[in-house]
């Protein structure tokens, strides 16, 4: 599996949207909102699970992505709560900790109830990084794939 970070994600995005005729037509082929897509490729929006499915990328932290070539160990997404709380638990509390990283106590809260993915600055705190891995090597056959179900 190749490691990509976002900005790999948007030239890949960007190639299968001018593969697709435009925006458009990809957003029909994939039934994503084109507004949506819009909003990402122009840096508005931060690519989302329905994006890296229709390009076959699966979403995976990773603990100090610039020693990703050794061994660096993946993070399951359920373990990012569990690190923070953790963390949470070292500064003495909620408050504490985000008085020294800088965040804001609300979004905190809202990834900790599980009700919203953790964003770049919680992530960064804890020394974690959204990585994109190509999860299917053949993507040509996955773009025709995709066409043959479009015209369906």
């Amino acid at each position: 599996m190749k490691t990509l970070l976002v900005p790999d994600l948007l030239r890949l995005l960007r190639r299968d949207i001018n593969r697709a005729g435009g925006q458009s037509e990809w957003a029909r082929q994939t039934g994503i909102c084109r507004t949506y897509i819009n909003r990402v490729l122009n840096g508005r929006k931060p690519p989302g699970p329905s994006i890296c499915r229709a390009l076959g990328l699966k979403r995976a932290v990773f603990r100090d992505v610039a020693e990703m070539a050794d061994s660096t160990k993946s993070v399951d997404a359920e373990e990012v709560p569990l690190i923070l709380r953790e963390e949470i638990e070292k500064a003495g509390s909620i408050s504490a900790w985000c008085r020294q990283v800088g965040l804001d106590r609300s979004n905190l809260s809202q990834v900790l109830q599980k009700r919203r993915r953790p964003g770049k600055k919680i992530l960064a705190a804890l020394k974690l990084s959204n990585v994109l891995l190509d999860a299917d090597n053949n993507r040509a056959a996955r773009i025709s794939r995709r066409r043959i179900k479009s015209e369906a």
